[in-house]
């Protein structure tokens, strides 16, 4: 499972990482998945609004991108229950490891510069999180 919790300690990015407050785009390999707007480092978090790319016809047939989609559903759903105290079983995300465990998800800003990341935790469908991926 991510941990995203805020206040998470994590290493420093070892490649350039986004500067605060300017929009990115957020891929999974060559897939565009959505822009993080309002991107913030917090004590090695990056926290941001989310909003989903508008996919349409055979966009929306691509087995990958439908996985995405049920992965960010998840995530939120999950952060859900955790916060109301509900079951939140950390194994349930073993189910979403050909998403999260392949090291393709990255962001991109607008200069170009392109960063990997750990798979991110939606804790709703507007809000992400992510740490930098390790070298």
């Amino acid at each position: 499972m991510p941990c995203f919790a805020p206040g998470a300690v994590t290493k420093a990015p070892s490649s350039p990482m986004p500067t605060a407050n300017a929009n990115l785009r957020l891929y999974f390999g060559p897939l565009l998945i959505g822009i993080v707007k309002d991107p913030t480092l917090r004590e090695g978090t990056w926290f941001g609004t989310f909003e989903l790319a508008k996919h349409k016809g055979v966009d929306l047939r691509d087995k990958r991108l439908r996985r995405i989609h049920q992965y960010i559903e998840f995530s939120a759903d999950f952060h859900h229950r955790l916060n109301i105290g509900a079951s939140a079983p950390a194994a349930e995300w073993d189910r979403y490891s050909d998403v999260t465990g392949t090291g393709q998800w990255n962001t991109v800003d607008a200069s170009g510069q392109k960063s990997t990341i750990q798979a991110p935790a939606f804790h709703t469908t507007t809000d992400i999180s992510w740490e930098q991926a390790p070298v």
